[in-house]
Formats: structure tokens, sequence, C-alpha cells
């Protein structure tokens, strides 16, 4: 057994090393217990002491602490004890290198694997960071099959200085891009998205897409471009991959994905069904094929895209044979104008689900045309579709792996091209469920049942909890590490590795908690009741508590409108929505930041003195999501009225707290809302259990 480090005295007070991880370039890591927080961590301490390995180590724990995302690998903390740099990592147990964990696995299963890598490359993309050393040997699997994206020791900030000189090779070389290669150490996004690319290879054929003798024979190979395609390896592998990865492998900046998200979207696309918009349909072939026909070298960046959302317009839109239409959902009745002209004709032949995308992926100077811009108007006027899932009871709605969740006394997954049924379905014994995502594509359901998707037919009760008390209220870190459960009147803390209980349950009465929030760093758990708000009552009858995890010791509470029936964790802040239409924004220490005001003119168009124009919303605010930037807000709250009910969805914006936009939907009770920003999607769960889809264009003024 290898001997015990030396830690620096302070470092030593705070952390005890049990084990050796391995030793890297930059750095050694350790497997330790942080004794103030009670969790084990990776130690990684810093081997080189040069000023330059030093700023960089220095930055990846800046980089890697504003992270926090599923699938990336967090630092709880870090510092510089006795002259020696340390970053303590979240302990990722039994991980595994993503090529490892790919040995033994299906082929769909490792895109699954990539897709998670992309979305966490995505969300740092979105945050001006790139990674630049993206390679199987820092992603890890962990046991429970999620890959975590590691080791941002080369990443660069796009809005930091450069830490390195002009010229520097930087990265591990067969995953290098070009313009890597090249020395060019502005290489962005890019070039992350090339390194997907040749982890997709690897995927598809088992090897790497360039090799040589030596480092100068493989960046010439790499420089050049010389690979054979997937397809020439193995010509049973799908040709949409084969695009996708040929796509993320040009040399040419403006053909490449410009982003992880657009390489993830076609992966996502792939793994439910669809048509990639790398993989256009056309006489010819693949759009492979028409690139090295010369024909797609006219087109620049966005023309690009277009191209491929067009041409997978360019097959008509499946038929519903007549026995599956007496049972499919209701469409919504098509406003959608068909533009003259070819290119924008065949767009509007894409799926409704599928327009507000490829609208928002059209160039500029076709965006600016009066007839797109009708078109996009159109596609905010009235539902995209509407689902009636089988079942009783509310429907609660989650986008996940490009398919649309609901719960409605069972899981039902749908594709949303071709929803005429769901693609699958788990019936569950209690008719109002509730949806909770739980880690990554895990979810958790039925009351104490958990469902994991990645393993169908297999169901399972939590250690923690016995049936008959099914949850109605559940909560998870971002991590998994914990889990919240609501049982009517008290809530109880899992330990989301084990599902032991943790800490002695809380009770509420003599109302019941009605909303949990667990923030993502899973230090602080959220819990906001209140009672029920009669009419000529005054007064602040509602909650928000908030408790240290795990001793679940009462670390603040606040005082909020009558009874708190939402609550969102995000970023530092939590967003409370109440049944009087509040919508609020508090901090991790209950300090109140904001206060979310509808202006006058929205509120049902009434301006008049004796409303409370100060409230968000005219009902209860019944759920909210925000943007995965952090930027943008949206809330959904039902309104009783007079003849029925109706709902009101708001768009705001976080910065300021004003109101971008909003949508009245008549008819309608919303009970859970979920938001897809990447496919511009707004899904809508009724109490009544129907569903509706609008597109995010919907909340947007339009001219």
């Amino acid at each position: 057994m290898a001997p015990s480090p030396q830690l620096p005295p302070d470092l030593a007070q705070r952390y005890r090393v049990t084990g050796s991880l391995g030793a890297g370039a930059m750095g050694t890591v350790y497997r330790a217990e942080d004794l103030r927080a009670g969790r084990e961590v990776a130690l990684k301490l810093l081997k080189a002491t040069g000023e330059a390995q030093r700023a960089r180590f220095q930055r990846e724990g800046e980089i890697t602490a504003g992270l926090v995302h599923p699938n990336v690998v967090r630092v709880f903390s870090s510092g510089v004890s006795g002259q020696v740099p340390w970053l303590a990592y979240e302990l990722v147990p039994g991980a595994r290198p993503l090529d490892v964990a790919f040995a033994g696995l299906e082929l769909r299963e490792r895109v699954a694997l990539l897709a998670e890598v992309a979305d966490a490359l995505a969300y740092a993309h979105e945050r001006g960071v790139v990674h630049r050393d993206v390679k199987p040997e820092n992603v890890l699997v962990d046991l429970s099959g999620r890959a975590r994206l590691s080791d941002f020791g080369l990443a660069k900030a796009l809005d930091t200085e450069r830490l390195t000189k002009t010229g520097a090779l930087l990265g591990t070389p067969a995953f290098m891009a070009p313009e890597q290669i090249s020395g060019d150490a502005s290489a962005g996004a890019p070039a992350d998205v090339w390194a997907l690319g040749v982890i997709l290879y690897l995927a598809l054929t088992d090897a790497l897409p360039f090799e040589g003798a030596s480092l100068i024979e493989l960046g010439a190979r790499i420089c050049r471009r010389e690979l054979r395609a997937p397809r020439e390896r193995d010509p049973a592998l799908p040709r949409e991959l084969e695009d996708v990865c040929l796509r993320a492998l040009e040399r040419d900046l403006a053909a490449r994905y410009p982003d992880a998200g657009a390489f993830a979207a076609d992966l996502r696309a792939w793994l439910a069904g669809r048509r990639p918009l790398a993989s256009g349909a056309s006489a010819g072939g693949s759009l492979w094929s028409e690139r090295r026909r010369g024909l797609a070298r006219a087109l620049g960046a966005a023309a690009l895209l277009v191209a491929g959302a067009l041409a997978y317009a360019a097959s008509d839109p499946p038929n519903v044979e007549p026995e599956a239409r007496a049972s499919a959902p209701t469409p919504a009745r098509s406003a959608t104008p068909a533009p003259a002209g070819g290119p924008l004709e065949r767009l509007a032949r894409l799926p409704r689900v599928d327009q507000p995308q490829a609208l928002a992926a059209l160039a500029p100077e076709l965006r600016a045309r009066a007839e797109v811009r009708e078109l996009a108007r159109a596609l905010a006027r009235e539902p995209l579709l509407v689902l009636r899932p089988p079942g009783r009871g509310e429907a609660n709605v989650a986008f996940a792996g490009g398919e649309l969740v609901v719960s409605r006394q069972g899981l039902h997954w749908f594709d949303l091209s071709r929803p005429e049924r769901p693609t699958r379905s788990l019936p569950l014994e209690h008719p109002t469920l509730v949806l909770t995502p739980f880690g990554q594509g895990r979810w958790l359901t039925d009351g104490p049942a958990l469902y994991d998707p990645a393993r169908p037919g297999e169901l399972g009760l939590l250690p923690g909890l016995r049936p008959p008390r099914p949850a109605w209220l559940l909560a998870a870190s971002a991590d998994a590490r914990w889990l919240a459960c609501g049982l009517r009147e008290e809530v109880l803390l899992l330990d989301g590795r084990t599902f032991a209980r943790r800490g002695a349950p809380l009770t509420f009465r003599p109302e019941p908690a009605h909303a949990l929030a667990l923030d993502p760093e899973g230090e602080l758990l959220f819990v906001g009741g209140g009672q029920r708000l009669d009419m000529g009552q005054a007064g602040t009858l509602g909650f928000v508590h908030a408790y240290r995890v795990p001793d679940l010791t009462l670390a603040w509470a606040v005082p909020a409108p009558p009874r708190v029936e939402s609550l969102l964790a995000h970023d530092q802040r939590l967003i409370v929505g109440c049944t009087a239409g509040d919508l609020l924004e508090l901090d991790r220490a209950g300090a109140r930041q904001r206060v979310y005001t509808a202006p006058p003119e929205t509120l049902n168009g009434r301006s008049d003195a004796a409303f409370r124009v100060a409230s968000a919303n005219r009902g209860c605010v019944a759920a909210s999501a925000i943007s995965p930037d952090g930027a943008r807000l949206v809330s959904g709250a039902r309104e009783p009225r007079r003849s029925g009910a109706a709902t009101e969805v708001r768009l705001w914006d976080r910065r300021s707290g004003a109101q971008l936009g909003w949508l009245l939907v008549p008819d309608f009770a919303v009970a859970d809302l979920s938001v897809d920003f990447e496919r511009r999607l707004v899904a809508l769960g009724g109490r009544g259990g129907t569903i509706q889809l609008w597109s995010l264009d919907a909340l947007e003024p339009h001219e």
C-alpha cells in the first residue's frame, strides 16, 4: 500500500486521505474524506511548480466550479495550502473511462453515453467555456451508467485572457482538431466538436479515425483529413450516424457543427428515431455523398443548417392508419401557411413540432422575409400538438432524450414528430403521479416506486419507503446524491445511493407541504407550503423553510404570500410560485432578490387600480422552468374563472425581472410545465390530463 501523502497542516485538518486515485500530467489525485462536509471527495494536488502550470491549475478550479450540470464532475472547493494548490472534486465511485465503458455496450447505448457528454459540453459552450482536451480518459462513467465530463485543465474561458502562447500545442493529439494541430490557441467550440466526432468514430468502429507512426505523421493526416468513412469499415453501420460523425470531422469550420449543442441535437434525433439534420434525404444519397460531389461547397454555415432541415422535410410525413387514427391524440388544426418558393415550402412540410427549431436555424436574411415572419406568427397562434394520454388524474410532463415523458396513471414516452401513440408505456398503480428528474435519464414516480428507463421492465421499491404511502412530492439534487420525498404531512430525506433515510422526518401541520426543491449542490432542502387562501382573509399565511443537508437543521424560514405552490432551485437562487399569483426570487440565505411583476395590460386586459398589479399572475403559479443559460424564466399559472379555467404562461428576463412575453390559454388549467429551449417547445400538463405543446415563439412578441 502506498504511504499516505504529507498534506500541508491546514489541508490535513480538513481532509483525511483514504487512498490513491492515480497521477496525471498536472497533479496527483487522492481519495479523501471532507471532515467538514462529511462526504468523500477526489482531492487533486498540483504536481508541477511552474507559474504557467499553477495558473492553469487555478483556472481549472475556477472554470469547473462554475459548471453545475449532471454530466460534469463538480469542484466542491479549491485553494492553496503551503504553496500547494489543490482542488476537491466530486468523487465518482466505480468510475470507468468512456472507452472502457464502451466495451460490451450496443451501439445505441454508446451513442446515448456520447450524447450525455455532448450535453455537458453544450452547457459549457453556452457559458463561454471550451474544454480543448475532450477524450475518453476525461469522461468518467459512474456505476449508474451516467457519463461525467472531467478535467478542464486545458479549458479556456472565451471571455478571459489566454494562458498560452500562440503556437502552443494543447490537448491530446489523436483527438485534436486541425486548428489545434496548427497551434491556433484561439481554437473554440468547434474544436471540442471535432473531438466528439473522433469519439463517435471510435464508438462506431472501435478504431480511431487518424493514426500515425509519429506525432508528425499523425498531425499531417489530421490536417489533410485522411480517414476512411465508418461505413467503409462496416457497411452495416447506420448511414445517419456516419453523416453526423463526418460532419463533426469537417476541416472547414463553417461546415462543422458550430458547437456541442448542435452535435447533441443530432445524436438525440437519431436516438429518438428521427433523421438528424446532418443526414438529409435526397435522390443521390446522404449529405456526405452530396458534399463529396461538390454540391454543398456553395453553401455557407447558415445555409448548410437550412439545407439539412429542408432535406429532412423532403419526404412526406408518415401516414396514420385508420385504426390508429381513431385512438390518436387530437392534433391542433394546422394554421401554418405554405409559402411559395421551393425552400420555404419544403420547410413548412416539416412536422409542426420541428418547425420552431428549424426557423431559428434559418439565415438572418431568410428570417427577415415576410412569409417567414408570418410562418412564425402562425406557429404561435395555437398549440402545435394536443395529446390526451390514457388514464386518470393530472398530467406531469418532462422533456428527456428528445422525447416528451408524461406521467398519468403510468409513464408514457412520445416521439413528438410521430405522436400517434406512445413509443412505450409503463402502467402504474396510482392515478396521480409525480415525475421528477433523478440524475441523468432516471425518473422517480408512483410514490415509492423507482423506474429506470435505461432498464425497461424493471420496477423496484425504495428501501427508505413502504407502500401504500405514495410520495406526492419529489425532488433530487443535480448529482442525484440526495432525494427528498413529500408524504402528505411529512418530508423525508433519502441518500440517493442507498435510499437510506437521513435525519428525522420533517412534519408540517395543519397544512402539509406543497412544494419541495433541493439546490443543485445538494446542501439545502427547501420546503414550501401554507394555509389555503380564503377570500377576504388577510395576512401572510405561506412559508418557505430551508434545511441543511443531511442533518435537516433549520437554516432559515421566511414568510410568503398565501401558500407556496411551486419551488425551483437554480444557480444559487430559489424561484417561489404562490397561489395568489406572486412569483419571487430568493437567494440561498432567504433574502428576497426580486419580485416578478407583470404589466397591468397583460393581466387579462385589466389595468384597474383595484387589482393587485404587483402580482406576476392572476392565478396559482403551478410550475416554472429556467433556460440553460439562466437568463430566462418561464412560469405557468392557472386562473379560475366563472366559466372554467385559463392558463397564463409568461416569459421573464431574470436579469431585470421584466416580462418578455406572455400567452393566455383559455379552457385549460395547468398542473405542470416543461420547456425544451433548444427545440423551442413548451409542454403544458393539464389538471384534466390533457397536454398542450406550444412554440416558445408564442411567448415572444412579434411585429
